[in-house]
């Protein structure tokens, strides 16, 4: 997904969502690029999802909103559905 300024309601909403349906079937972890590498996944989700929800509206919190969409996209790469 390309970066936004802001997400829409409907695009956070759903994106957590979509962590929400498969955190029991999370890997330990994840490689989202090379500088960037989640040892606990399934620790650290929950959390990330937590503070996309509290921080939406906030433009300051685009950069880690955008890497969660970054690491959804990563993990469907890696064959999660």
């Amino acid at each position: 997904m390309e970066y936004k300024k802001l997400y829409t309601e409907e695009e956070i909403k759903e994106l957590a969502q979509w962590f929400e349906a498969r955190y029991d079937r999370l890997p330990a972890s994840v490689r989202i690029d090379e500088a960037t590498f989640i040892p606990d996944l399934r620790k650290t989700a929950p959390l990330l999802i937590d503070m996309m929800l509290y921080q939406q509206e906030k433009p300051a919190f685009m950069g880690e909103i955008h890497q969660i969409f970054r690491l959804r996209e990563r993990l469907i790469a890696d064959g999660m559905d």
